[in-house]
């Protein structure tokens, strides 16, 4: 499987999910690398912006 074949089946099974299961998985995609949201709550806040 040639890897656009594998990035198009994942986002097929991410396009199968409902949108609250979409907002976790993003959310849960920059959980550990992105903004500290615990330390910083108007990031916290801005990300609702997105939704």
């Amino acid at each position: 499987m040639s890897e656009a074949s594998a990035d198009m089946e994942l986002l097929k099974g991410l396009n199968a999910k409902t949108y609250k299961a979409q907002a976790v998985w993003f959310l849960n995609a920059y959980w550990k690398t992105g903004p500290a949201f615990e330390d910083n709550a108007d990031q916290a806040e801005k990300i609702w912006t997105f939704c």
